[in-house]
């Protein structure tokens, strides 16, 4: 079954239901937190396991056992996490060490997800800091020549009516720099002479 967890070190472990061998097995570097983070989710009904929740539910917490299956080191966790998943699983949601590719979400686990992404807000504060952080940093695998044609092709394209309240809504109460200030009074420049010249 594993020794008793007592230990601060890292490794893989196992939740066992000890009425039918039942298992939920996961890797941690500190197993002791990640029992005790697991216990509080299944006791407030919250697991991401559904399966092990269910089964949590209906035997009681006295019904399951928290064990290490086996210390190793921090890099070697997902490989021994994977060998003990191939070897047996029954309450874990991915066959997968690490990994929820190829796991299906309930209707309630999507709507949950929408709703938190919906209302998820960013402070003036934070949108500026993210802004900042990603100024002069070039989309991944895109050649120069590209970047070019998605400029152009966006160049002269009118936007709707909607999208124009949205920039209007976020520019409200921000000060323009002296850079943007600069590049305003230039474009006006430019048109005037162009109306000018025609």
């Amino acid at each position: 079954m594993g020794e008793p967890v007592s230990h601060l070190k890292s490794g893989v472990y196992a939740i066992i239901n000890i009425n039918d061998g039942r298992r939920y097995v996961g890797s941690s570097v500190n197993i002791r937190y990640r029992f005790t983070h697991h216990r509080s989710l299944l006791r407030a009904g919250k697991h991401h396991s559904i399966h092990l929740q269910a089964a949590w539910n209906k035997y009681g917490s006295a019904s399951f056992a928290f064990r290490i299956l086996e210390l190793c080191a921090e890099c070697d966790l997902r490989i021994r996490e994977q060998f003990h998943l191939d070897e047996e699983f029954h309450y874990n949601i991915s066959p997968t060490a690490g990994s929820i590719y190829g796991v299906k979400l309930t209707a309630e686990q999507r709507a949950k997800r929408g709703e938190i992404r919906r209302g998820k807000k960013h402070t003036p504060e934070a949108r500026a800091l993210m802004s900042a952080a990603k100024k002069g940093i070039k989309r991944p695998f895109t050649s120069d020549k590209m970047r070019a044609a998605i400029s152009a092709g966006k160049t002269g394209k009118p936007l709707s009516a909607e999208h124009k309240a949205r920039i209007s809504a976020t520019r409200k109460g921000v000060p323009w720099s002296e850079s943007q200030r600069a590049k305003m009074v230039l474009a006006k420049r430019m048109k005037k002479e162009s109306r000018v010249a025609s």
